[in-house]
């Protein structure tokens, strides 16, 4: 009976893992804001709360990816999800607005621990089965699981609260249904955290040693890798301008979408941002099989993001305008899913092995701060010219985005076909 073949097995470990942790993650995101002002605390409350959970995640994102680096990138993500299930059954339980600020601040600081360690994992496990294998394709595989089970899962959390009314928790719009997204989460967790310790592949920490853990050393070393190759800081500086971008579809769209449909616009959201990750995950699809260079891939798509923002500018009455603009919504999040695998391969094949880890949480920490400087810059766009003078600012971005990729790629392009010096 012939072996199965270790890189499918090795992926579809990573793929079980991955998929529960991301519905453990959103299967209580449609609940949270609800829950908590169920529990009688107001907007600026929880203004406070989500800003605690984002504080907690910028300030721990880099030191705790040398942990991963350090000590085991499995072992770090067991970690994780032990915290992030305390979190979601301290959310659950707690009666104020204290406990309500720890379980977001635990809640961070196990998102900071996870990020990025269990894809290091990854690609230095295949590395070992197959050194000189190709990532773009596995990478894009992995990208097409994410979306699906973020899109599927925060469909399926705002249907959670419907059955307390049948388990005998009252409305499904009162606190204790609200709490079986929580609970829900929590159960998915528990799957998560066995899923990742089955994880049995080597899983030694690179650099040894508790000194190199330090949060000095951490940053010393990312910097230093980043000095010795450019490319990974520019990628870097992508990644914050893509999380500006995300960030910008997220706070203008439903804006946009109510201002076409009207109140009752909740179920129309729910099912544009489900149908938005769908269109991710057929984007990282074709992105796992296009040629031609990391850049020029990028560009495209980039390019049709610019496209695709531009389209949703001017305001088309009805349903029409409606079906415009989702379209253009899902256009986009399929063009950003396209970049993903061609400009993961290009991280991974020039990130140094002992410091993936870390180097996938600068990528993380430039994408958050880009997000935190777009709500910033675009709010106040919108507050002072309007929302179509804000989509026009991120068209603008995306459009700069795409000419320095396609500038970097045709400068690729002239080295290749440079002559070597006699």
């Amino acid at each position: 009976m012939p072996h199965p073949d270790p890189l499918a097995r090795l992926a579809r470990a990573y793929h079980r893992s991955i998929a529960l942790r991301w519905w453990a993650t959103v299967l209580a995101m449609p609940v949270m804001v609800p829950l908590i002002l169920e529990r009688g605390l107001d907007l600026a409350q929880l203004g406070l709360i989500i800003a605690t959970y984002a504080a907690v995640t910028a300030v721990a994102e880099v030191p705790t990816g040398g942990l991963a680096d350090t000590f085991g990138r499995v072992r770090i993500t067991v970690v994780a999800d032990v915290l992030a299930v305390a979190s979601r059954v301290l959310f659950v339980a707690a009666p104020d607005l204290t406990g309500f600020l720890a379980a977001a601040a635990l809640g961070g600081f196990a998102r900071a621990l996870g990020s990025g360690a269990l894809e290091a994992w990854y690609v230095d496990a295949r590395r070992r089965h197959a050194p000189m294998g190709d990532l773009q394709a596995p990478l894009a595989r992995a990208g097409t699981v994410t979306a699906l089970a973020i899109g599927s899962g925060s469909l399926i959390g705002g249907f959670v609260p419907l059955a307390g009314p049948w388990l005998g928790l009252g409305a499904a719009t009162g606190a204790p249904a609200l709490a079986l997204g929580f609970a829900a989460s929590a159960v998915f967790g528990l799957a998560a955290l066995g899923a990742t310790i089955g994880l049995r592949d080597a899983d030694a920490g690179p650099l040894g040693g508790r000194a190199a853990a330090r949060p000095d050393r951490v940053f010393r070393g990312a910097w230093s890798a980043l000095r010795a190759a450019p490319m990974l800081a520019a990628l870097a500086a992508g990644d914050g301008l893509t999380g500006g971008l995300v960030l910008g579809y997220e706070m203008l769209f439903p804006t946009e979408l109510a201002a076409r449909w009207g109140d009752a616009v909740t179920p129309v959201l729910g099912f544009a941002f489900a149908g938005a990750f769908a269109a991710s995950a057929v984007g990282q699809t074709l992105g796992g099989r296009a040629r031609g260079g990391a850049a020029r891939t990028a560009a495209r798509g980039y390019g049709l993001v610019a496209l695709a923002t531009a389209g949703l500018v001017p305001v088309v009455p009805g349903p029409w305008g409606v079906a415009a603009a989702i379209a253009a919504f899902w256009a986009a999040y399929g063009a950003l899913g396209y970049t993903g695998p061609a400009l993961g391969k290009t991280f991974h094949d020039r990130a140094p092995s002992e410091r993936r880890a870390v180097l996938l949480s600068v990528q993380s920490l430039a994408s958050y701060v880009g997000g935190v400087v777009a709500s910033l810059a675009l709010g106040a766009v919108a507050t002072t010219w309007g929302t179509d003078a804000a989509w026009a600012t991120v068209a603008v971005a995306a459009t700069a985005l795409t000419v320095a990729l396609a500038l970097a790629g045709a400068a690729t392009r002239r080295r290749v076909r440079a002559p070597a010096a006699p």
